[in-house]
């Protein structure tokens, strides 16, 4: 199922301000992407994580290739995309990253004092 995939995925952890940064770094996560694969299903604590699935992608900016783009990249899942200012960027989707979060602790209450 993931023939190239040391590859081509990956797995990371973020601790204190490297937390943000990772809730930030990749894309939406993609519904329709694969699981969670077995490899990390074994990493320790990888069961108290709850894990979405994120597409690995690269940009190619318009005007690195004035020829135009490389049959290689369109080989791969693709898309373009024109930034607000008329840039033009072919995505290329390189891999799947897994994003495992713990799940957000349990609100307290604290009991009624009142009579």
């Amino acid at each position: 199922m993931y023939p190239s995939f040391a590859h081509d995925s990956q797995v990371v952890a973020g601790t204190e301000e490297r937390i943000s940064y990772y809730q930030t770094w990749l894309a939406e996560s993609a519904a329709d992407g694969p699981p969670l694969p077995p490899e990390y299903q074994l990493l320790p604590g990888a069961d108290r994580l709850s894990w979405t699935t994120h597409r690995q992608v690269e940009w190619l900016d318009a005007e690195d290739y004035p020829a135009g783009w490389p049959a290689s990249a369109r080989r791969r899942p693709h898309w373009f995309h024109t930034t607000p200012d008329g840039n033009e960027y072919l995505l290329i989707q390189t891999g799947w990253a897994w994003v495992g979060q713990l799940p957000a602790p349990a609100s307290r209450t604290r009991p009624s004092t009142a009579p």
